[in-house]
């Protein structure tokens, strides 16, 4: 009995070991996600930054005279903090430096970069506009069976080709588009080479057409060159760079962020709104103006993070016509703060508020925010598709964007640090 007991009580210490063991390694894992690899520290203005555990931050030499200006309280040689305490920053000069993080000055847990900027100013917009994109090669989507003028049914695609691949060429001809692949390979009677693009390597694949019922010499590779779409137009530069979506357009059949060789960024007009509600979201309803008068200019990038590119000519008809400075992450706090959008005839701000900020973020899911203006819930139910892009302002200064609404509560979504929009626009 006893040695029962013994034995029981090693394998409760093992488990209760175990147990510890995990939670820390899971608490490291998830403080080191709630820390930023980057923040912006704007010249002359002192930044405070929190992050809520015991730990030392410690400047390399050789950074510390850009980070600690005169005024600086900060010790110079370590920076000591507990939670709840904030390191206060200041520098007078442009440039870049590190903060290294030790938890509870023993161990190392992460490296901060810290860039010293001018301020930023930006035009912000919430206007509606219509996006284009015509892909960078030929779009895999699918591939299907195929009954052969036998009666036998293939499929000689699967496997050679997978959904989100790019055609670039077939049998070293470049192809276009969509109509030059499929005019190509129905004259084909024997094996093709295609030049794809996978997961940003090229290679060769080869792929057999078969004869079909009809008499056709067919792959059953589906394709598509285009994507478009209706959005909000966050923000223009002095130098007419623009800012949308605040995520990427993503083709429907693969989920993929489409990759852009050439596209436009065109006037949309909302002639409807389809009003959320629980389990599901509402959207704007709209057309694209498809012309010379509706051109704004030309889209160059689409990542996860927002569609970017230069508009065309003067941009102040479609802004706000003062510009406002950039807010970065450890400005931004829990509380109120507007969107600029387009849902009733015309650009106003609405009040919404800021429910809770991952300081960690790098993607385009950086805040909460709910809408709180009775006006907006009232005429779309909360956020809705189209909104995506939407400015964010607070204090003044445009923080962020628009880019996600929960599907179980349309009243509530998620934004983008306006940093992670302006990195991925570089």
């Amino acid at each position: 009995m006893n040695r029962r007991k013994r034995n029981y009580r090693r394998w409760l210490i093992a488990a209760l070991c175990v147990t510890i063991i995990f939670s820390l390694v899971y608490s490291f894992l998830w403080f080191q996600k709630q820390i930023p690899g980057k923040i912006y520290l704007q010249m002359n203005e002192e930044g405070n930054f929190s992050f809520g555990f015991p730990f030392t931050v410690s400047l390399a030499d050789e950074d510390r005279e850009a980070a600690l200006g005169d005024e600086s309280d900060i010790p110079p040689d370590k920076i000591n903090m507990t939670g709840g305490q904030e390191v206060r920053l200041k520098s007078s000069e442009t440039g870049d430096f590190r903060l290294n993080l030790k938890l509870f000055g023993l161990f190392t847990c992460k490296t901060i970069e810290v860039e010293v900027t001018e301020q930023i100013y930006l035009y912000p917009s919430g206007r509606p506009v219509g996006i284009f994109l015509e892909t960078d090669g030929v779009m895999v989507i699918g591939t299907s069976e195929l009954m052969t003028n036998t009666g036998e049914p293939v499929s000689p695609a699967d496997g050679v080709v997978k959904s989100g691949d790019y055609i670039l060429a077939a049998d070293g001809i470049l192809m276009d588009g969509k109509e030059a692949l499929s005019e190509y390979l129905k004259g084909c009677r024997k094996t093709v080479t295609l030049t794809i693009r996978r997961n940003g390597e090229i290679s060769n694949v080869k792929v057999d057409p078969v004869c079909c019922e009809d008499g056709v010499y067919r792959t059953g590779i589906w394709v598509r060159d285009d994507a478009h779409g209706i959005g909000t137009l966050t923000y223009v530069s002095s130098e007419g760079k623009f800012g949308s979506l605040g995520h990427g357009i993503s083709d429907a059949d693969t989920g993929a962020v489409v990759e852009v060789a050439d596209g436009g960024l065109y006037q949309a007009k909302v002639r409807d709104v389809l009003k959320g509600r629980i389990g599901m979201p509402g959207s704007l309803i709209g057309s694209i103006e498809y012309n010379v008068g509706g051109y704004y200019g030309e889209i160059n990038k689409n990542t996860k993070k927002g569609v970017f590119g230069k508009i065309d000519g003067r941009f102040t008809d479609i802004c706000e016509k003062e510009a406002l400075p950039v807010g970065y992450r450890n400005e931004i706090k829990e509380g109120k703060a507007q969107i600029i959008c387009t849902v009733a005839g015309k650009t106003e701000c609405y009040e919404i508020e800021i429910t809770r900020i991952n300081m960690g973020s790098e993607d385009n899911k950086s805040m909460m925010i709910k809408v709180t203006d009775e006006r907006l819930l009232e005429l779309t139910g909360g956020i809705v598709q189209g909104m995506s892009g939407s400015p964010i302002i607070q204090d003044g200064k445009l923080v962020g964007a628009v880019t996600h609404v929960l599907v179980n509560d349309p009243t509530r979504g998620y934004g983008i640090f306006i940093e992670n929009m302006l990195e991925a626009a570089e």
